[in-house]
């Protein structure tokens, strides 16, 4: 080999391992800046006004975020449509529908608040997702970085996020299936970073206070683990999903008893309802609607099945036809 042709193979090699590299501190660097994200979506102060997309379906929400002395305080209330407010305080979340006159609470809530919903830790995302740095983009007259979580396959969405290169705020974000069409998207068309917020500006309407003065919350997520064994379970799940949490509504007298089992990879969440029918089933096949689908199959003639979920419709299709009882039910 002569010293031309020596210098010509060490500079592929160099060339090589320099693009090696780069992909892989491109890879750092888009979780580095999904966890500045996590973090400063809790640590910071904002207030804005955004714009929820599904399908034809808009609606406009303002948001007031606080965080001061490790407390983090949170409302974000409607502007168009049905009146709604959701209310944050230290992970305890609280839900009120004024018309209706109806509100309930969360009493667990581990991932990071309203309105972009991410898992605190990015690990559990490893197995269903990577992530991608993309050129920034200018919005909000505020440069963001682009960054791309994509799915390793095609049983999961994915997502853009649009954050703001100073703070690590996400400015946008967008749902999107396997042939790139935004099925959902969020956009700020508003937002003051660092607002120095009065407490009193996070405390609900009085139509909301009105409600919570009067009613009894009800707890609308279970415990992890309530101590009861499910009769039920999915024998085949997605790469990357497990069971994060099982209930059973109702007595089997007065109220059918419904078995739930809720799967999950981190970022996308499945539930499944088993419920004995006397008549006939609620659904056999599939229902979409916007970027939710659902899907239902019958077991022994006797038990509807119906699996539903922010996924592909193949996800809720094989979980809901995976389901087998533990024991006779």
């Amino acid at each position: 080999m002569s010293a031309r042709q020596l210098w010509a193979v060490l500079a592929l090699i160099v060339l090589c391992f320099v693009t090696v590299t780069a992909q892989s501190a491109d890879q750092d660097t888009a979780e580095q800046w999904l966890e500045r994200m996590i973090g400063a979506t809790r640590t910071l102060s904002y207030e804005g006004v955004f714009v929820y997309i599904q399908g034809q379906d808009i609606e406009i929400m303002a948001i007031t975020h606080r965080y001061r002395e490790g407390r983090e305080q949170q409302r974000m209330y409607s502007l168009t449509g049905p009146r709604r407010e959701i209310l944050v305080d230290n992970g305890h979340v609280i839900c009120v529908f004024p018309d209706q006159h109806f509100a309930f609470e969360l009493s667990r809530f581990d991932r990071s608040p309203f309105p972009i919903s991410f898992p605190r830790e990015l690990s559990k995302l490893h197995h269903g997702y990577h992530f991608e740095l993309l050129p920034e983009e200018r919005m909000l007259d505020r440069t963001t970085l682009k960054v791309a979580v994509r799915p390793r396959d095609d049983m999961r969405y994915g997502y853009y996020l649009w954050l703001d290169k100073e703070t690590g705020l996400v400015l946008r974000s967008a749902l999107v299936d396997h042939s790139g069409r935004f099925v959902e998207q969020l956009l700020f068309t508003h937002i003051v970073i660092g607002a120095d917020i009065a407490p009193e500006r996070l405390a609900p309407s009085q139509q909301s206070q009105a409600v919570l003065d009067t009613v009894t919350l009800q707890q609308k997520q279970p415990k992890p683990n309530d101590g009861v064994q499910p009769r039920w379970q999915a024998s085949e799940l997605p790469t990357g999903f497990t069971q994060v949490m099982h209930q059973r509504h109702g007595d089997g007298e007065q109220t059918p008893t419904t078995e739930q089992l809720v799967f999950s990879d981190g970022l996308a969440t499945v539930s499944v309802f088993i419920e004995e029918f006397t008549s006939q089933p609620l659904l056999i096949g599939a229902s979409r609607m916007d970027a939710v689908n659902t899907y239902g199959v019958v077991i022994n003639d006797r038990y509807q099945v119906i699996a539903v979920g922010e996924v592909p419709l193949k996800t809720v299709a094989s979980i809901a036809a995976s389901v087998t009882p533990v024991t006779d039910p």
